[in-house]
């Protein structure tokens, strides 16, 4: 049992910590996905992702303007379904004068001015305290966002993955909506706090691009058998009268015994923060290494046995609007947040199969688009220059 787990979240009334509260909206600037299949409607030729051997790392390119368009990426495409043609691909940000380099990822580079405009985006969406003990902390977790969205982008550049200009266009316009505003009082609000317009783009490109290749390259692999979906009716089935929780997660990944301390750090200022009334959804987009964080960490419903034990143990403590101190688990840090509980309906209230079979596949989805990430990390020179 975990003693002392829990804090009660405010309700924080701050346009601060909502302002890109939206970029769940980004979700809609995906092509629509199609069902995941079973076995028995998986067209043929589906297969399952295949491991390639990764290119050796690039010396790191000498300090300069950053260059243009990405190489090759460090891995190569595993044999998928083909694809509708795409117009052109995926045309790197525009590069910025810099005072210096914060980090090389294989041939491109991530600006000290790229990581400042990142890291004040990331304190005013989230709601955090813009103080130098606060930038500090986040700081190396701001650069390893950038850095992965880097290695997303050219993996999409090198399969020809696009984003149009309309595509990102329509993405602010989401944000904007959400937001009750304007798309250029937005921009203004924005920049009013140091960030430039730029800077968001550059976020929803990378989500976009991502999840377009995530979309064409991973789900085709992913088959649902029967038996999967009558092992989810049979727990269902079982734990009838039971409750379950609507949880939300933010997940900080310890990669090396050497960011242990670092990470630990971080979690604990991200729970303080959240407990005198960050935005839960908001540092989830921007902190999290879960495959829920463009959700707002959302995990949906989750019943008893779901999740490993010391995280299933710490949900059933808490009330709804409470959040957990951070766990750590094999991987990493966790933070919990219950935002509702309930009991599981009578066995004849259950789920339709498909619902069921999307539920699993989109689990299985999530784990292969982690594996990716990691994969693309592992083959990729990186050269840390800040944090």
């Amino acid at each position: 049992m975990h003693s002392s787990i829990v804090r009660s979240i405010p309700q924080a009334n701050k346009i601060a910590a909502t302002v890109v509260a939206a970029m769940v909206g980004l979700a809609g600037a995906l092509p629509a996905s199609a069902q995941f299949a079973t076995p028995q409607t998986m067209p043929q030729g589906g297969q399952q992702q295949q491991q390639t051997q990764p290119q050796a790392p690039r010396p790191a390119p000498q300090q300069q303007a950053p260059r243009p368009a990405p190489q090759a990426a460090p891995r190569a495409a595993p044999q998928q379904p083909a694809s509708p043609p795409v117009a052109a691909p995926l045309a790197p940000p525009p590069a910025r004068s810099t005072e210096g380099i914060a980090a090389v990822v294989n041939d491109d580079i991530i600006s000290i001015s790229d990581l400042t405009a990142r890291l004040q985006l990331a304190l005013v969406s989230s709601g955090l305290p813009n103080t130098p003990e606060t930038r500090q902390r986040l700081t190396p977790q701001v650069l390893r966002s950038l850095v992965d969205e880097r290695l997303q982008l050219q993996e999409a550049s090198r399969t020809n993955v696009s984003v149009t200009d309309k595509e990102i266009s329509d993405a602010l316009g989401r944000v904007a909506e959400q937001n009750r505003m304007e798309r250029e009082q937005l921009e203004k609000m924005l920049a009013s706090q140091g960030v430039p317009r730029s800077t968001l783009e550059d976020q929803i490109r990378s989500t976009i691009a991502w999840g377009k290749l995530v979309q064409r390259r991973l789900r085709p692999s992913i088959e649902i058998g029967q038996d999967e979906i009558d092992q989810v009716i049979q727990r269902i089935q079982a734990n009838a009268g039971k409750p379950e929780y609507l949880a939300a997660e933010i997940f900080l990944s310890v990669d090396t015994p050497e960011r242990e301390d670092d990470v630990r750090r971080l979690a604990d200022r991200l729970y303080e923060q959240i407990g005198q009334g960050a935005s839960f959804p908001a540092v989830a987009r921007q902190f999290s290494q879960s495959a829920g964080a463009a959700n707002g960490g959302d995990l949906g419903w989750v019943q008893q046995g779901q999740l490993p034990e010391d995280l299933d143990s710490a949900l059933k403590q808490l009330r709804p609007g409470q959040a957990t101190r951070p766990i750590r688990s094999i991987t990493g840090y966790h933070i919990l947040m219950l935002r509702d509980e309930r009991t599981v309906g009578a066995a004849n209230s259950l789920p339709p199969r498909e619902q069921i079979m999307n539920s699993l596949g989109q689990e299985k989805l999530d784990m292969l688009q982690r594996r990716l990430l990691r994969d693309l990390r592992r083959a990729a020179f990186v050269d840390l220059r800040v944090g």
